[in-house]
């Protein structure tokens, strides 16, 4: 692959990524505040877009290791996330219960537990891209047409609020999935494009 595409992509992913951050960080301060901010317009604004698009992006670079062995799979698209939900969630849940851990660690404890069940705010995104990895994984020799086409009715469905079930993974997984699958398919045709944007 061209050095040029790779930039474009790395470009996507990286905007992607970091309009996301100022999503979660502006939407948490305001509820705690309960007030709206100057950076509110601009996290509304990247809203409909950034999610998807970085699924998109995801989806886009599992084509490197869902055929490839197993354990670089997991390695690289599992235990990878795993560790780094793992150090970000701690760290989040010493920061926003640090006076509680001091007269309670047990309850600390168990909401640093729970958030393995029902993700926290903000950090859903890594359980999430696990999941959507997995769920790839185990459906890979199914016939990519009509799975996407499974993903964009679940898509559908959870837009219209025909699904809500209130579990993050559940809800976000029929809200996004789409996206992610679509990167993965759509691979070539993206390649196509890439190719032709950068002539």
């Amino acid at each position: 692959m061209p050095t040029r595409r790779i930039d474009w992509i790395d470009n996507a992913k990286g905007i992607s990524i970091l309009l996301f951050v100022l999503m979660q960080a502006t939407f948490s301060y305001e509820a705690l505040l309960q007030t709206h901010s100057w950076m509110h317009l601009i996290a509304a604004w990247a809203a409909p877009f950034a999610v998807p698009t970085l699924f998109l992006m995801a989806g886009l670079f599992l084509n490197r290791t869902l055929f490839s062995s197993k354990s670089a799979f997991f390695d690289r698209k599992v235990i990878r996330f795993v560790y780094f939900y793992a150090i970000w969630l701690a760290i989040q849940t010493l920061v926003l219960n640090a006076a509680t851990l001091m007269t309670s660690p047990l309850s600390v404890l168990g909401i640093y537990a729970m958030a393995w069940v029902q993700p926290a705010a903000g950090l859903w995104l890594l359980p999430m891209l696990i999941v959507c990895s997995l769920v790839t994984w185990l459906l890979r020799f199914v016939y990519a047409p009509r799975l996407l086409i499974m993903a964009i009715i679940l898509q559908i469905m959870q837009s219209a609020g025909l699904i809500h079930t209130g579990w993050i993974l559940a809800d976000r997984f029929a809200e996004y999935y789409a996206f992610f699958y679509a990167g993965y398919a759509g691979l070539s045709l993206i390649q196509r494009y890439a190719d032709t944007i950068t002539k």
